[in-house]
């Protein structure tokens, strides 16, 4: 599926659903078929995306897209959110995409979110060879802008679109009943690497899930075993000192917690890796890097609410 699709099944529902006009808008001399990370595109769209939706109230979310460079061998696209929300102040804009910041703790108490969406999009953004930007005045909506760089397809090479907005339709259910099938969800993340961990959270809490997060295997034991309840823990593979699957077969000895749903996230993907996850007693297997789509119907698939 592509990208301007996937947004368009995930985000594009949750707006209409407030009431919201949403719109994706490409240029006529956007290349229909170029090469990139398109899990790292979406991952930053859905991002910008849903923060629009979600500080906007009535009015309109758009996208539209642009070509702001080119040459023999690459495109520069510009990618343009627009909203007619809550928009920022200077102040608000000097600090939004710093670690562990908001626009303000108004803001987060009104609407909930860490912020720390928009710090993990910078980074994703510069691994793309782009930049990221914010523009707003208080009370008037808010855009927000990113560039990113992209190879050329040749045009005898057959290529998987990655900007098409084709109306592909996915197998099974629309992606937006999936997510709204995991709303109210409590998942424990159980990740070493803190920005793995924020990609991962931001992308559940999108679903309206409730996240907690362990840096360690014993964290996560700690936390499995005091008053929380989780519905499903996503167990990062590689860990130091305490693995995946050692934390796994200690989840399976904890009393209560056999049947808890425990997903494998790891980089690797072979028919070995997967079987060594089941053996050690996971109950699925999600591969980085992450595909949100991939998750979410994942996770639907073992948790019926």
């Amino acid at each position: 599926m592509s990208v301007l699709t996937g947004v368009e099944f995930i985000v594009g529902d949750q707006a209409r659903r407030k009431g919201l006009s949403f719109s994706i808008e490409r240029s006529p001399d956007v290349p229909a078929e170029l090469r990139g990370d398109a899990l790292r595109l979406e991952q930053i769209l859905l991002n910008l995306v849903s923060n629009s939706v979600k500080f906007t109230s009535t009015g309109t979310v758009s996208i539209t897209i642009r070509v702001a460079a080119t040459d023999h061998e690459s495109v520069t696209l510009e990618f343009r959110i627009a909203d007619t929300g809550i928009g920022l102040s200077d102040e608000q804009i000097g600090r939004l995409f710093q670690a562990f910041s908001q626009a303000d703790s108004s803001t987060t108490r009104q609407y909930g979110g860490t912020g720390l969406g928009l710090a993990i999009c910078k980074r994703l953004v510069q691994a793309m060879r782009g930049k990221i930007w914010a523009e707003g005045r208080l009370g008037e909506g808010s855009l927000f802008a990113f560039t990113a760089a992209f190879g050329r397809v040749p045009i005898a090479t057959a290529m998987p679109q990655t900007l098409s907005e084709a109306p592909i339709a996915p197998a099974g259910p629309a992606i937006a009943d999936v997510m709204a099938g995991l709303k109210g969800a409590h998942i424990l993340v159980v990740e070493d690497n803190e920005f793995n961990q924020q990609v991962i959270a931001e992308l559940l809490e999108q679903a309206g899930v409730t996240v907690a997060l362990a840096g360690t295997g014993q964290d996560a034991l700690r936390q499995l075993g005091g008053e929380a309840r989780f519905d499903a823990v996503l167990m990062d593979v590689q860990m130091p000192d305490m693995d995946g699957y050692e934390a796994t077969r200690a989840i399976r000895a904890m009393p209560g917690s056999e049947q808890l749903v425990v997903i494998a996230i790891t980089a690797n993907a072979t028919k070995e890796d997967r079987e060594r996850c089941l053996a050690a007693g996971m109950t699925d297997f999600q591969p980085k890097p992450i595909d949100p789509q991939a998750l979410y119907r994942t996770l639907s698939r073992w948790l019926v609410r």
